[in-house]
């Protein structure tokens, strides 16, 4: 009997341990996210998330593949400040919560796939009582960046057989003219693309018929992007192979125009340096996102274009406003500036051979001088009535002393 009794005390006891155990160790859940592919140079950032009724402080290690990703920091959980392959971070506060989050993060070094493993070694409740430990992984894919495609469509050099380029050749201008002789009948172009990558591409006839002979030249970069120049050869008179040549305003159709008040303009792109008014400097502007020739006074105040009238060829100065793009005869001018125009134009004769001033702009600087005159009358006769005024009265007062 005593036997039995003995049997049945250690069958309760062992009983009670083993629920005691369950109790321990209540259910906790980790969930890790944040794995995903990525290229070689970017940050990525790993996300622990500690889930059960109540999670006090916890403790765990995150493993991973040192040759592909390298830690770069953590938060929301104590964590050394370097690591090479395994991370020892605690966390939680100690205070009732039924989550805990913390990150790592990571810079990606090299091509290649990460498995990043966390493993939980300690995980109490907010009661102390000892938690599962849960463990959980996520993946990182490191790839190599897509190499950069070049989008450089220019030419670093551009000949012809015969005659020259006009203007001199820069990657930048589109547009040429080449003059030569009626007993020229081929001319060949050469060009080079600036990346060797791009392609060149020539259209148009070598063998010259008289007067305009159109070629393009056709760069094709590596992206896709394209970029046209184009070389009018103009064979003995233009004028008569005109007649014959379809291709005949397709130079003028590249010109850049401007429309002011109901008149279409066209910008005169090859200025004579001779041409330049004195106290004037030729300099290069924009005009919708392409070079075009200007003028600016030595004190840079004033802006102008050279602009031909498209209907009866008339060439004349225009002020130009960089920053708006607009054209405009008169500009607006304060007195000083006005006064300094003024002796511009007396004093230099070639500004009024090239129209730098329209007629509507020496209207203005006329009745502007002939206001200014005005006013100096006006000062000066009320100067002398001042004058005469104060003689009077000094007069009166004399002769009441004189009395006295």
């Amino acid at each position: 009997m005593s036997k039995k009794r003995g049997l049945l005390i250690l069958l309760i006891s062992l009983a009670l341990v083993f629920s005691s155990v369950t109790v321990a160790f209540g259910a906790a859940s980790l969930n890790v996210s944040g794995g995903k592919s990525v290229t070689k140079g970017s940050t990525v950032t790993i996300t622990c998330v500690y889930t059960a009724e109540t999670v006090g402080v916890g403790a765990a290690n995150i493993s991973y593949n040192s040759s592909v990703l390298q830690y770069t920091g953590c938060s929301g959980a104590v964590a050394p400040s370097s690591a090479s392959g395994v991370i020892a971070v605690s966390f939680g506060d100690g205070m009732q919560s039924s989550s805990r989050t913390f990150s790592i993060s990571f810079k990606a070094l090299e091509a290649g796939s990460s498995n990043v493993s966390v493993s939980t070694t300690d995980l109490v409740d907010y009661d102390g009582n000892v938690l599962n430990f849960p463990s959980g992984s996520t993946t990182v894919t490191v790839t190599n960046p897509a190499p950069q495609v070049s989008s450089n469509a220019n030419l670093s050099s551009l000949k012809v057989s015969a005659g020259s380029l006009s203007p001199a050749f820069s990657a930048g201008r589109t547009s040429y003219t080449v003059n030569v002789n009626e007993d020229v009948t081929v001319c060949t172009i050469s060009a080079s693309a600036a990346d060797s990558d791009a392609k060149v591409s020539v259209s148009g006839s070598k063998n010259l018929i008289m007067g305009n002979n159109v070629r393009k030249v056709t760069v094709t970069a590596p992206s896709g992007a394209t970029k046209t120049y184009t070389i009018t050869i103009i064979r003995g008179n233009a004028d008569e192979g005109n007649k014959d040549d379809p291709n005949e305003n397709e130079d003028e159709s590249e010109s850049l125009t401007v429309t002011i008040g109901d008149v279409k303009y066209i910008i005169q792109e090859n200025i004579n340096p001779e041409d330049v008014p004195e106290e004037f400097l030729l300099v290069v502007g924009k005009y919708d996102g392409k070079d075009i020739p200007l003028i600016k006074d030595a004190d840079l105040k004033y802006t102008l274009a050279l602009l031909k009238n498209d209907t009866n060829s008339d060439v004349k100065w225009f002020f130009y406003n960089e920053e708006t793009g607009e054209f405009t005869e008169t500009a607006a001018l304060l007195p000083d500036e006005i006064m300094n125009l003024v002796k511009l134009s007396a004093g230099d004769k070639k500004a009024e051979d090239t129209g730098l001033f329209s007629d509507s702009t020496m209207i203005l600087l006329m009745i502007f001088a002939g206001t200014l005159s005005i006013l100096i009358v006006v000062v000066i006769v009320l100067q002398v009535k001042l004058l005469k005024g104060k003689d009077k009265n000094k007069k009166v007062k004399n002769n009441e002393e004189s009395r006295e």
